[in-house]
Parts: C-alpha cells; sequence; structure tokens
C-alpha cells in the first residue's frame, strides 16, 4: 500500500486538474479573442486574415480536445490507484488479528515489531484521507491501542518486538521509536510524541552524533547511521516542525 499512497500523494489529481482548468481558462480567453478578429477581418473585406484566424480556431478546439482526453486519463488513474489501495487495504484489514497487532508475515514462524506495525498504521492513516476505506478508523484505531500497550517501555523508548521468533542482542532500535513518534504526530498524540522525542535524545543523542541501538549491555551503537535509523528519526522531527509552524 505504501507505494500506491505515495504515488498518489506524488501524483496529486487535484492539482493537475487544476491545471488542466487554468489551460481551459485561457484556451476560452483565446478563442474568445480570436472570433473577435475575425469579424474585423471579414469587416476589412480581408480573407486572408478571416481563413487564418478559422485555422487558429480549429486549432484550439483540437487543444480542448486533448485537455478533454488528459482529464478522463487522470479520472482513469485516480480510479486504478484507488482500487488497488482498496484491494490492498481489504488485505491489512483481513489479517489483523483480534489484538489489532499484524505478523510480519501471516505464514511460517512471524513476529510482530514495532517500526512495521507503525508504517502499516501511517499508510492506513493517509491514504483513508482520500479514499473511503470499509471500517478503516476501527481499524486504525484497535492497531493503535495495540503499540500503546505493547510497545512501549519503561523507559519511554519504543520496544523492538511484543512478539520476538529469536534471540537479539539489541534492546532499543531508534527506528521503532522514530517511526513510532511519526506515528503518533499523525494521529495528533501529542503527549506521546513530547515523551518520545524527549527519551530519544537523552538516549541516543550525545553532543552531535546520533546512535541508531543500544544493546542489551546498554551500549550505543551504529553512531550516525543514515538510513537505519537517522533519517528516520530526522523525518520525524521535520513533521514536528511542520506541525508547530501551522
Amino acid at each position: 500500500m505504501k507505494n500506491y499512497v505515495k504515488l498518489y500523494e506524488d501524483f496529486n489529481p487535484n492539482e493537475e486538474k487544476q491545471k488542466i482548468a487554468d489551460k481551459r481558462k485561457r484556451l476560452k480567453e483565446k478563442t474568445e479573442n480570436r472570433k473577435e478578429s475575425i469579424k474585423r477581418a471579414e469587416k476589412a473585406q480581408d480573407p486572408t486574415r478571416v481563413e487564418l484566424n478559422k485555422t487558429k480556431l480549429e486549432i484550439y478546439n483540437l487543444d480542448g480536445e486533448v485537455l478533454d482526453k488528459k482529464d478522463e486519463v487522470i479520472d482513469l488513474r485516480v480510479k486504478r490507484i484507488k482500487e488497488k489501495i482498496a484491494k490492498l487495504y481489504a488485505f491489512i484489514r483481513d489479517q489483523q488479528r483480534v489484538d489489532g497487532s499484524w505478523l510480519y508475515s501471516p505464514d511460517g514462524n512471524s513476529f510482530i515489531d514495532c517500526f512495521h506495525s507503525c508504517i502499516v498504521l501511517k499508510n492506513l492513516i493517509k491514504a483513508s484521507k482520500f479514499i473511503a476505506l470499509d471500517n478503516c478508523e476501527a481499524v486504525i484505531h484497535s492497531g493503535y491501542n495495540y503499540i500503546k500497550q505493547n510497545f512501549l517501555s519503561g523507559n519511554g523508548l519504543a520496544r523492538r518486538f511484543s512478539v520476538s521468533n529469536k534471540p537479539s542482542m539489541i534492546r532499543y532500535d531508534l527506528y521503532d521509536s522514530a517511526e513510532l513518534m511519526s506515528l503518533s504526530a499523525l494521529t495528533g498524540d501529542h503527549e506521546l510524541v513530547a515523551n518520545l522525542s524527549r527519551n530519544i535524545e537523552l538516549s541516543f543523542v550525545r553532543g552531535q552524533d546520533i546512535y541508531s541501538q543500544i544493546d542489551i549491555i546498554g551500549r550505543r551503537r551504529n553512531k550516525n547511521m543514515l538510513r537505519w535509523a537517522v533519517m528516520p528519526y530526522l523525518h520525524a522531527l521535520s513533521q514536528l516542525d511542520g506541525e508547530a509552524e501551522s
């Protein structure tokens, strides 16, 4: 679903429709001006100018037909994207467990981790803003409650797993807390956002350096690793800056 949500956001059909509407308005003005030019040419008994302006009008009519087709393409593209999102949503909804969680995979010896659970919910929230998804609000509510009840640790950071399928030397991963902070910002849970932001800075940030992991004996590891997970953290912080500005 994430790719289709991003595709819809990047495509932005409303902006594309507005561009076409603006072009239609300019085309209408040009058409009216051209008709006036024909009248003046006829009055001046200038057949060459009359034919030239009539040819221009035919070109404008063709331009109008092109805009109509572009409008149809946008509608078709939106329809197909929404159909894909609805299909993917139906799978996500059906795979949600009674407690609100999702297994990483419905097959095999799977696990339930924090950041993938947050990513699922973030995309459900974004998708539900531009397409009606059956019972989506309840799905989001149940999933978010599960995350808050099962992934928040005593020190205010996000746990990595609520269900694990293998042991790990890593106790806390910045990626989990960053995605949970980003999700909380989307839901308007400002208290959790503030707590996570404060605890991430206390635990993972040292001066100008940001660490990505804390192991089971408390050592900070993977300093300034951008992909995992400094960039997700900075992205979450940028959402907070955007909220403050708005």
